[in-house]
Order: C-alpha cells, then sequence, then structure tokens
C-alpha cells in the first residue's frame, strides 16, 4: 500500500473538526519536496532522534520563513493551530525549544553543503539561469553577547545599531529569477574588497559540479566598485568568468576618461533603456556610451581588458548641481573672509601676507576641490 502524498495528507487534516491553519503550505511545501530538502540533510547528518534532522528543518522553514516566525519555545503552540502536526505524522510535544537548538547545531556542520547540494539541484530541475549573476554584500545585526564568535563584531551599522554586533552575508542572485546561489557569511569587520578574489576562485567548483556541469557555461559577474581591482580582474580571467562593474576612481580610469571627447560620446547612443518611469514633462536622454581599451596589470602580467565610458544626462545635471553648491559656498566663505578680514588671524599673524583675505581663501572648504 502506498503511502498517501502531501496533498491527501493536508486535505485529511482540513477534514477534521477542529480548525486548522492551511496558509501557504500547500504552495510551498511542495516546493520543499521537489528540491529534496529532507533527503538532502538526512543525507549528510542522519539523526537517530525521534525526528530526524530533515523533518525538523521543515518544520522550521514553514514557521519562519512561510507562516508565522514564532520564537522556539513557543512553535509548538503555533504548530498546534496548523496543519503540520497531521501532515508530518507528529505530536505537538516533540516540537520544543530545546529540540529545535539541537537541530541547528546539528545542521551547522553540514549547513554549507547542504545548500550547495539544494541550489546545485534546482538549477538542475528548475533550469535556473546562472549566465548572469549579481554579487554584493550585506550586514546582519544580532540580538545578543556572541563572545565565542570569530565572525560576530561590533562595526558600521546601516541599520543605526551600533551598539548590535553584525555579520556580514556576500551573496550571488541570479539576474533573471533573481534567486539566491552561493553565499559566504564574512566577518563584519572584513572589509567588502577582500572578498571578492575567494568567491570568486570557489564559484568554478560549484560549476563543476554534476548537475552543473551540462551548462557549460562562464557567468558573467555583476558588482560594485568594491569587486573590482586587479586582484579580481586576475581571479576572473584564471577561471574564465567574465567581470562588470564600475573601476573607482584612479589615474588610469582619469585618463581613459579625458581620451573620449564629447563629440565622440554624443555619436554613440547606447540602446539601454532604464526601467522607471519618466515624468511627462521630462523626456529620456538616451545614455551614450564609447567602448576604450584598459588593460589591467596584476603581479606583472597584464590582461588586456576593455572599458565603457558612459555619458549620462542624469549624471551631468547632479555634477552641474554639485559644481554650483560647491562654488557657492565658496564665493559665500570669501565674502565672509571679505568683510571680517581678520576674523582668521592667529597669534603669528604678524607679517602681513598672513592677513591676506587671498590667501586664506587658498583652502577650500571641506568638501570641494579642483577637479569638480
Amino acid at each position: 500500500m502506498s503511502l498517501p502524498t502531501w496533498a491527501e495528507r493536508v486535505a485529511e487534516a482540513t477534514l477534521e473538526s477542529s480548525p486548522r491553519q492551511v496558509g501557504a503550505v500547500p504552495v510551498v511545501y511542495p516546493l520543499m519536496e521537489e528540491l529534496q530538502v529532507r533527503q538532502t540533510i538526512n543525507g549528510l547528518r542522519w539523526s537517530k532522534s525521534d525526528i530526524d534532522l530533515g523533518r525538523v528543518v521543515e518544520v522550521l522553514l514553514l514557521n519562519r520563513r512561510i507562516l508565522s516566525p514564532q520564537p522556539f519555545y513557543r512553535i509548538g503552540e503555533w504548530a498546534e493551530q496548523t496543519v503540520i502536526p497531521q501532515m508530518f505524522g507528529l505530536a505537538v510535544e516533540q516540537l520544543y525549544d530545546q529540540r529545535f537548538g539541537r537541530a541547528l547545531d546539528e545542521l551547522h556542520s553540514v549547513l554549507a553543503e547542504a545548500w550547495v547540494e539544494i541550489v546545485a539541484w534546482a538549477v538542475q530541475q528548475e533550469g535556473l539561469d546562472v549566465s548572469v549573476l549579481h554579487w554584493d554584500t550585506t550586514s546582519i545585526y544580532l540580538e545578543g553577547e556572541y563572545e565565542d564568535s570569530d565572525l560576530a563584531k561590533y562595526g558600521h551599522s546601516s541599520d543605526g545599531l551600533a551598539d548590535k554586533k553584525q555579520v556580514k552575508l556576500g551573496l550571488d542572485v541570479t539576474d533573471r529569477e533573481r534567486v539566491p546561489l552561493l553565499y559566504r557569511m564574512l566577518s563584519d569587520a572584513q572589509a567588502d574588497d577582500t572578498t571578492v578574489v575567494p568567491h570568486l576562485a570557489g564559484m568554478p567548483l560549484f560549476l563543476k559540479r554534476p548537475e552543473c556541469a551540462a551548462l557549460a557555461v562562464c557567468p558573467l559577474v555583476v558588482g560594485d566598485c568594491k569587486m573590482i581591482s586587479p586582484a579580481a580582474v586576475a581571479t576572473a580571467h584564471e577561471h574564465h568568468l567574465y567581470y562588470l562593474g564600475r573601476w573607482e576612481t584612479s589615474n588610469a580610469v582619469e585618463a581613459v576618461l579625458r581620451h573620449v571627447s564629447q563629440a565622440e560620446l554624443e555619436s554613440h547612443p547606447l540602446d539601454y533603456r532604464p526601467l522607471r518611469r519618466f515624468s511627462t514633462d521630462q523626456s529620456f536622454v538616451p545614455y551614450c556610451g564609447v567602448w576604450q581599451p584598459f588593460p589591467v596589470t596584476y603581479h606583472n602580467v597584464t590582461y588586456e581588458d576593455r572599458a565603457l565610458v558612459v555619458w549620462s544626462a542624469g549624471k551631468q545635471r547632479l555634477d552641474e548641481e554639485k559644481r554650483k553648491a560647491c562654488l557657492k559656498r565658496l564665493l559665500n566663505r570669501l565674502a565672509d573672509i571679505q568683510e571680517h578680514p581678520t576674523g582668521g588671524a592667529t597669534s603669528v599673524a604678524s607679517t602681513p601676507h598672513t592677513r591676506s583675505p587671498w590667501r586664506s581663501a587658498a583652502i577650500p572648504p571641506k568638501g570641494w576641490s579642483t577637479s569638480s
């Protein structure tokens, strides 16, 4: 006699006299079965407990990511109001906080491998497009002391919670489906530009897995300026990966920018159109771009890459507004010095030129530079 399917188990649970919450279980649980979450985890870490580790993880996933996230000591109460105990053949008494805590401890040792196996299976079964990937890092703040953690550190908080310890998460997301692919847990104290090379070096290992080998793809990895460095470029070439990102300002970048004239840019409009909508009184001005050679040297090896010099009306408008604001602050400062010529005098102002308002103005205010 065959076992009942998940749909039959849900139907049986909902026909009982006591009302039960169904929520998104009929939608989400089939995906978890398709991804073989339970089988993968149990294959990596078999448990002799009354509930296997894979099943406990399924309960946690349904609680924390789908229906109603609860602290561990309340998951049993929550489950009692849902169809989950009947679906899985569990007693509510089996779902207690220490059981979930032990499950997370057991899961930790195999979490990275379990994630890679599940994601690789998803790539194969669902046909995920991994030809373009977006890589970035973000900080996650934690509640608690975490005194023994090598990753949780105090640092700059984008959430405005400087009193909380944080960890850093580096994550790849597919461009088309926006599905998380590979991740790295990092110390919050680790600089973003040091995370890229290990990530790029690890990507070919994932693509060589049996589930992904048939794809025969060399992904384009898209990131911000912190991702682009000579070391990262060398790693991308070594592992046959493409990269796309903005170079930070340097002498080499400035030389490329100066080499392209405004007339040359205007004669090369780009087909790209942003997805955002423009107001009716603002017509879209196309972006313009010109390809230029951009050799990158790392450890005495030069890689003949190229850079796209891009012009946009919006960036030009912002630059003009910034220049006007900086110039206004400078003129206001000059006017103030002319009105109060001795206002900036110091104890060594005995020589005539130290009182000169023009000499004082030679030091521009913060935020202004002659290159703007």
